[in-house]
């Protein structure tokens, strides 16, 4: 088994869509904003986050401190919003979703 810190890219025994090696390459690359941040009850933040690019995807990060210094990323789900919806978010969204400023 390879070791816990190369989570979320090589897990197993994950649910689906857990590890980002799941989704396509040209889905996950490239810059995305933070559309929301929720605190979890089992430590770390859940960043809902969309890539810039269709088809727009919208995964939640859940990024726990290790020691409280280290931030290891614990998971990389898609997101529960449709199809539809992530296309009304990045039209609304609009050019804030491509600029530098606004997007990582």
């Amino acid at each position: 088994m390879p070791p816990y810190d190369q989570y979320p890219c090589e897990a197993e025994d994950v649910d689906k869509g857990t590890t980002i090696r799941e989704h396509s390459i040209d889905h996950v690359n490239g810059r995305f904003a933070i559309l929301s941040t929720q605190e979890i009850m089992f430590g770390g933040i859940v960043f809902t986050i969309m890539f810039s690019k269709p088809p727009y995807l919208a995964v939640d990060v859940w990024v726990y401190p290790e020691g409280g210094i280290d931030l290891d990323v614990r998971s990389f789900q898609v997101s529960g919003m449709t199809v539809k919806e992530r296309v009304e978010m990045a039209r609304f969204l609009g050019t804030y979703l491509t600029k530098p400023g606004f997007t990582r």
